[in-house]
């Protein structure tokens, strides 16, 4: 589990990538580039999550690959979504 002060230092560092994402989710002129950026972010922060706030760093490799296989997943999908509506 990690100390008090790794949390906290996460958790800021969650907070800023989430304010530097919600900035290039509200540009008007949203681009493909746009949306890439912020789900890369995303995926950061959910690996974030998964290996210090839910403990899994040690897990065995089939719980912790299945999470942090999950939010590429669906960050690949909502992209193919829009590439498809942008074309």
């Amino acid at each position: 589990m990690p100390t008090y002060r790794l949390s906290t230092i996460l958790w800021l560092v969650m907070l800023a990538l989430t304010c530097i994402a919600a900035y290039f989710a509200e540009q008007p002129q949203l681009s493909l580039t746009l949306i890439g950026v912020v789900l890369f972010i995303t995926v950061i922060k959910a690996a974030m999550i998964v290996d210090y706030f839910m403990c899994l760093r040690d897990a065995p490799l089939f719980w912790r690959g299945l999470l942090m296989a999950y939010v590429p997943l669906v960050s690949l999908i909502i992209t193919a979504t829009y590439a498809i509506d942008f074309s």
